[in-house]
């Protein structure tokens, strides 16, 4: 289906070209996509995998932080996050309703490890700089997927993760740390920013994984 939409967009602009329709593409079968679940880490896999990418990758280190201890989404939330989201002493940010999936105004808590891992970049740039460009332009919409697409490789081949692990398995990790603790499914859809408790149970559906654990606060914990 990818390569069908970008060789869409080659034929429509042939046929604004030589004022033809072209119907070879239109023709061709349209498929649904299977979606694919992101597997969740497994606890003994997370720390390693976050030291790693802190040695070998500084902008995708913070981000797998902020996606697993804040539970954003990698792409459309954190990359875009600048100076002027971190509130009450960077112990908050704060998104409106244009800057989430959800589409409403959403306050997140931020752990101490992650504040501690930002705070020196958010001392030395200005509020509209992006934290990760480190000035008012972010990156492109693509580019965690690519640095993540290369350090994959390596992560890998050390044997510190799975095929199915993605960066977005740090969002799916930390939902499930969340219910472990809380047991509240509405809390997790809560604290996750969905729209509904049945994309909330999407993300809980590798649970078996897991060993139970007890623990006393509902952030997720290093």
């Amino acid at each position: 289906m990818n390569k069908r939409r970008d060789l869409s967009v080659l034929f429509n602009t042939a046929c604004r070209l030589i004022d033809k329709n072209l119907m070879t593409i239109r023709k061709t079968e349209v498929r649904r996509i299977k979606a694919t679940l992101h597997l969740a880490y497994e606890r003994e896999q997370l720390q390693p995998v976050l030291d790693f990418l802190k040695v070998n990758h500084t902008n995708l280190y913070r981000c797998a932080l902020m996606t697993y201890g804040c539970l954003l989404r990698p792409h459309e939330e954190i990359r875009l996050l600048t100076k002027g989201h971190f509130k009450m002493n960077n112990t908050e940010i704060h998104l409106d309703g244009t800057e989430n999936k959800g589409g409403r105004v959403r306050t997140v808590f931020v752990p101490d490890y992650v504040r501690e891992e930002l705070e020196p970049v958010l001392n030395t740039i200005g509020r509209d700089d992006n934290i990760f460009s480190l000035n008012k332009e972010p990156f492109n919409n693509s580019y965690f997927a690519k640095q993540w697409s290369r350090e994959k490789k390596k992560l890998l081949s050390h044997g510190l993760i799975y095929p199915k692990q993605t960066l977005y398995s740090f969002r799916h990790t930390a939902a499930i740390d969340v219910f472990r603790r809380t047991k509240d499914v509405y809390m997790v859809q809560k604290i996750m920013g969905h729209s509904s408790v049945l994309v909330t149970l999407k993300y809980l559906r590798s649970l078996g994984e897991f060993n139970t654990e007890e623990l006393r606060s509902v952030a997720p914990v290093l």
